[in-house]
C-alpha cells in the first residue's frame, strides 16, 4: 500500500504543469507539488521501514544461514541507496527545474538501469546456492569454464604434449 501511495503522490506532483499556469497561480501550484513530494517521502520512509523489518526478520530467522542473512542485508542496502537517489533527482529536475527535460529523462532512465543491474548482479553473485542445485545455462557454463581456466595454475607442458592443450577451455 505504501508503494502505491508513494507512486500516486509522485504522479499527482508530476501531473501539475507549472509552465501552463498563469504567473499569479504558479506559487500555489509549486507549493502543491512540494506537498505531494513530502507525502510521497513519508510513504517512502514507511515503505523502507517495512522492508527493513522484513529483511531483518528474514535475515535473523532460524532457517536462514548467516551467509544468506548477510546477502539480505547487502541487497537491502543496494535498494536503499538506489531508491534514495530518485527523490534527489526529482528535486533537481522537476521540483526546482534546475536541469532540462532531457536530463530529467536521462537521469531517471540511468537510475532505473543501474539500480536494477546492481541488484541483479549482487543477487546472482552473492546468493549461496544449495549443493544439489544445478543451473545449466550456456552463459553460466562458459563463465564457470573461464573462471576455472584463470584459477588453475599453469604447468609447463611436457615434451610430448601439445602446448595448445594446456590453454584450451
Amino acid at each position: 500500500a505504501c508503494n502505491s501511495l508513494m507512486i500516486l503522490s509522485g504522479l499527482c506532483a508530476a501531473s501539475m504543469r507549472v509552465d501552463e499556469i498563469s504567473t499569479l497561480d504558479a506559487p500555489r501550484y509549486i507549493t502543491s507539488r512540494w506537498i505531494y513530494w513530502v507525502f510521497g517521502m513519508m510513504f517512502y520512509i514507511l515503505l523502507l521501514t517495512n522492508l527493513n523489518n522484513g529483511v531483518r526478520l528474514a535475515a535473523n530467522s532460524r532457517q536462514t544461514q548467516s551467509e544468506r542473512g548477510k546477502v539480505f542485508n547487502e541487497l537491502f542496502f543496494v535498494i536503499c541507496v538506489g531508491w534514495s537517489l530518485y527523490p534527489f533527482v526529482w528535486v533537481v529536475t522537476e521540483g526546482a527545474y534546475i536541469v532540462t527535460f532531457t536530463t530529467n529523462v536521462f537521469s531517471f532512465t540511468l537510475l532505473d538501469v543501474v539500480t536494477k543491474f546492481a541488484f541483479a548482479a549482487l543477487f546472482l553473485i552473492r546468493v549461496p546456492k544449495k549443493k544439489h542445485q544445478k543451473f545449466h545455462h550456456p552463459v553460466t557454463e562458459k563463465i564457470r569454464q573461464i573462471r576455472n581456466f584463470f584459477s588453475k595454475t599453469r604447468q609447463p607442458p611436457s615434451e610430448n604434449a601439445d602446448a595448445r592443450e594446456s590453454y584450451r577451455i
